[in-house]
């Protein structure tokens, strides 16, 4: 009877360690599978932001009239933002008053609270717009080529002299008719906190009288999961991180799904200070990305 048990004991083992060893081959095969995907991702996504920059350049070059051409680019680029969010299976939840209108060049200040690059297609996906970024940015090895391509403007805010000139160049674009938007907290977080807004560039809203909007980012799910500390850190690019082996990551993702609640206009009487007006509209989305 031992030597039966013994058997049996043997002959069960076996069918352990050959389960496990099959759910180890699935676990590798699916590691395998997803880190092809996302090499295959990345391969279409440089190959149209190629394309992009070569229509982008030609839309640049051939245009007379810089307005013309602005308007131009943030078209492409908008359409660039909506393919890009098709592929990479991110579903964007708009949520907006029915009464806000959304002129698609009504010259708008628009004001996102910001955890990613994602953060700028999910916008400019909903609102064609001139995004502004810091001279560091512009000087990234990849996102500084592709933020020159898609007609970013950038800003520094450390010298006096060239944050005038950079506000002068705000209000020209916003008086122009054309969105522009700020990420006021002037860097990217983890998404457990919203920093204190800068408050010098809101000058070019007070100055154009342009309607400020505020926008509301919240990732819901990642892979199908709630949005959490455990995999943050696949959408909100923040700290030391390197772009491309976040980008890598990103795209390795399965499907992504974000909350985009565009807020109530901040009225610009009661708003001549841009201190006040900084602080109004961060108090906006604060209230409501903790609920």
């Amino acid at each position: 009877m031992f030597a039966a048990g013994d058997r049996s004991g043997l002959q069960l083992r076996g069918l352990a360690d050959g389960a496990r060893h099959g759910r180890d081959d699935r676990s590798l095969r699916q590691e395998v599978y997803a880190r092809l995907r996302a090499w295959a991702r990345v391969g279409v996504v440089a190959t149209v932001l190629i394309s992009i920059a070569v229509i982008s350049l030609l839309a640049r070059y051939t245009t007379v009239c810089d307005i013309k051409r602005t308007r131009r680019i943030t078209r492409l680029v908008q359409l660039f933002s909506r393919s890009m969010l098709r592929f990479l299976n991110v579903q964007c939840i708009i949520e907006a008053d029915a009464a806000q209108d959304f002129d698609n060049h009504a010259g708008m200040l628009i004001i996102p609270n910001h955890m990613s690059y994602l953060d700028i297609l999910v916008i400019n996906a909903l609102f064609p717009a001139v995004f502004v970024t810091s001279r560091e940015i512009e000087k990234t090895p990849v996102l500084g080529h592709i933020t020159k391509v898609a007609g970013c403007t950038f800003i520094e805010r450390r010298h006096k002299r060239d944050l005038h000139r950079d506000i002068d160049r705000l209000s020209a674009l916003l008086n122009e008719g054309i969105n522009v938007t700020l990420f006021p907290e002037g860097t990217t977080t983890a998404g457990d906190h919203i920093l204190p807004f800068k408050k010098s560039l809101f000058e070019a809203a007070i100055r154009s009288k342009a309607r400020v909007v505020p926008v509301c980012l919240r990732y819901e799910t990642v892979g199908g999961e709630a949005f959490s500390h455990a995999n943050h850190d696949s959408i909100a690019w923040y700290g030391k991180m390197k772009f491309l082996p976040h980008l890598l990551k990103l795209v390795s993702v399965k499907s992504i799904v974000v909350r985009l609640t565009v807020l109530p206009d901040m009225q610009f009487r009661g708003h001549r200070c841009r201190k006040k007006l900084a602080d109004d509209t961060r108090a906006k989305i604060v209230a409501h990305y903790f609920v």
